[in-house]
């Protein structure tokens, strides 16, 4: 690779972590979702992961990115603070799901509106063709990332 190019690569990969380690610091207790009061940040994570839909014990430690064993424990604070719900399947009992009890849609819908708050003032400083240009980035960068880690596609 020429020395230009090579240059112009690596200060697009520097941005682009700068990008990411902003995003990661904003998503703490403090900064996004300090309104909501009685949760850790790990609590919140699991909220959205489970989201509207019903979800596996797997699915949510897969999301998370953890272990079976470490999304347990936080599967069981949520249900102790009445945000979560386990269910058995009926046919095979060692299949678990969870799903948010009212309250956890709650926090669930408070924290995605606060997320895309923070992402429409973010992108929002971009004109139309600036977000379309950046869409199509975004696809062509993640595209990438599939085409070079597809073991990861499976996660989500």
């Amino acid at each position: 690779m020429q020395d230009d190019i090579k240059a112009e690569v690596l200060l697009v990969g520097h941005y682009f972590k700068e990008l990411i380690d902003k995003y990661n610091r904003m998503q703490t207790k403090k900064r996004l979702y300090k309104d909501i009061k009685d949760l850790t940040i790990i609590d919140i994570k699991t909220i959205i992961v489970i989201g509207k839909d019903m979800r596996s014990m797997s699915e949510v430690a897969s999301s998370l990115d953890v272990t079976s064993g470490t999304s347990t424990v936080a599967i069981d604070r949520l249900i102790a603070k009445g945000y979560v719900e386990r269910i058995r399947d009926l046919e095979d009992r060692r299949q678990v799901f969870v799903k948010l009890s009212a309250d956890g849609v709650k926090v669930y819908e408070t924290a995605e509106e606060v997320k895309n708050e923070v992402i429409e003032r973010v992108f929002g400083v971009l004109s139309p063709e600036e977000r379309k240009v950046t869409i199509d980035i975004f696809k062509k960068i993640n595209n990438q990332f599939s085409e070079l880690f597809p073991e990861e596609n499976c996660k989500k």
